[in-house]
């Protein structure tokens, strides 16, 4: 029987589950669950961020979906995360694709600032190509790369992974502002 009334007011969540077919270790199966917003997963006490992570304050828009984390690698980039929270969640229970291409946005384009010795640096071309789900309460992390540096635009490339496993790959090109 479909829900009616006062269960507009609550959000239909998809819990994402491993398939048993072993050769896929990408699979996924769903079920369909309706409970109120905010219930169920609570991660308060139980963030782990692993050794070398820092928070990265930022009082924009990162903040709302934050918090981000970054770690200066040995090459002196630096590579941001964050921990996959319910706030994170699309209708099926996975990391929103949203929230991702936030994190490789704003991880490409403060690589990109960097790569242009400090000048401003603003997205002109963005893709994203989703290759897997990140789940709830995983450590998603991107290390951005430059791969060509004029005196103009900036390109740059990043894979979001959550440990060894690829979500993502995010491409871009910054145009480097002359303030």
């Amino acid at each position: 029987m479909e829900p009616t009334g006062g269960a507009l007011a609550r959000a239909l969540i998809w819990s994402v589950s491993q398939a048993a077919d072993a050769g896929s270790a990408d699979s996924i199966a769903l079920s369909r669950t309706s409970r109120p917003l905010g219930r169920g997963f609570c991660m308060t006490d139980q963030i782990s961020i692993p050794d070398g992570w820092e928070p990265f304050e930022d009082a924009g828009f990162l903040n709302l979906v934050g918090p981000i984390h970054q770690r200066r690698e040995a090459d002196g980039v630096r590579s941001f995360a964050f921990v996959a929270q319910p706030k994170h969640a699309n209708l099926i229970g996975v990391v929103h694709g949203g929230m991702l291409m936030t994190l490789a946005d704003r991880a490409l384009g403060l690589t990109a600032w960097d790569a242009a010795e400090g000048r401003p640096s603003v997205t002109i071309q963005f893709d994203m190509h989703f290759v897997s789900a990140a789940r709830m309460g995983e450590f998603v992390e991107l290390k951005p790369e430059v791969f060509r540096l004029t005196s103009s635009l900036v390109f740059m490339r990043g894979a979001l992974r959550v440990a060894d496993r690829p979500i993502a790959a995010a491409t871009g090109i910054w145009k480097i502002l002359d303030r």
